[in-house]
């Protein structure tokens, strides 16, 4: 019970950071520089810019209200309590920075360093989102529709609907801002992969010993990491040794190997760079429901 209290309390904490960071690079960059790429921001900026009596961080809260409804409609229980959670935390921050800090016009001229801050600043909120289970909705709500009724890939209808969005900023806004839209676009699945993956990093080791029960001892006592056995015999020695492996983080690897040496000087470890991770412990593969 206590485990699922802390891992609850993880998530949230993890959903309203990530949500926070995403709401800070898409108000203060984002908005004032009608850059539409992608999400329910995008079309918000547009419709921000068609229709000058509504703000486009109006918009954004109409917009994500409205598919959340949708999205519940069609998914039902598909539709996960964290991104229901994590969309409306960022539309109230949004609504939040409006209220208290109203952007007029972006902070420099500098477009490119604009776009570049939103760009940065939002994946990484986005990628933290995603390690909590859950996503700022908006274009994620279509994709996971779209992914219902076809056989697309959500990734390849995530950035399909996101091309749209940013493409049209082209023809309703001016040329200048559709290109930086969809330059925004590309550099911010780049980014939410690389930040996702830096994240959710951690590392595959491979231990082959003759010094298995210390070893092994070891890395389940001193960092509480299961460990599976296989015994094993050399192909030129025909020496019989065991192979341990374990899944750890980047600090808990450094120590492992270190200590894996002074118990075994003859130890063999190779260690393996992963971020998908499924199982107890580490990822849940519908850690969304």
């Amino acid at each position: 019970m206590l485990k699922i209290k802390k891992n609850f309390v993880k998530d949230i904490s993890l959903l309203t950071l990530g949500a926070f960071i995403a709401a800070v690079g898409d108000y203060f960059f984002k908005l004032p520089n009608n850059f539409s790429n992608g999400g329910m921001t995008g079309v918000s900026v547009i419709l921000g810019y068609l229709i000058k009596t509504i703000p486009a961080a109006t918009f954004v809260l109409i917009l994500n209200v409205v598919f959340l409804i949708i999205g519940f409609i069609i998914l039902g229980k598909e539709f996960g309590w964290k991104t229901i959670y994590c969309s409306l935390m960022f539309s109230g921050f949004v609504q939040l920075f409006q209220l208290i800090i109203p952007m007029t016009k972006p902070f420099t001229d500098d477009t490119m360093l604009e776009l570049l801050f939103t760009v940065i600043i939002t994946s990484v909120g986005i990628a933290i989102a995603f390690r909590g289970g859950g996503s700022t909705g908006g274009t994620d709500i279509i994709a996971m529709i779209i992914r219902k009724y076809s056989k697309m890939d959500i990734s390849i209808s995530m950035f399909v609907a996101d091309f749209i969005i940013a493409g049209s900023a082209f023809f309703l806004i001016d040329q200048k801002t559709g290109m930086y839209s969809i330059l925004g676009l590309l550099l911010k699945s780049f980014i939410i992969q690389g930040a996702t993956n830096a994240v959710n990093r951690r590392k595959g080791m491979i231990i082959i010993t003759s010094k298995r029960e210390e070893i092994t001892e070891y890395i389940m006592k001193e960092h509480h990491r299961g460990v599976t056995v296989w015994n094993s015999e050399g192909a030129y020695t025909h020496e019989e040794k065991s192979v341990l492996f374990t899944v750890v983080n980047n600090y808990q690897a450094a120590v492992i190997r270190t200590q894996a040496k002074k118990i075994d000087e003859h130890v063999f470890v190779t260690i393996i760079n992963s971020s998908e991770i499924y199982g107890k412990g580490f990822l849940e593969k519908d850690s969304n429901d």
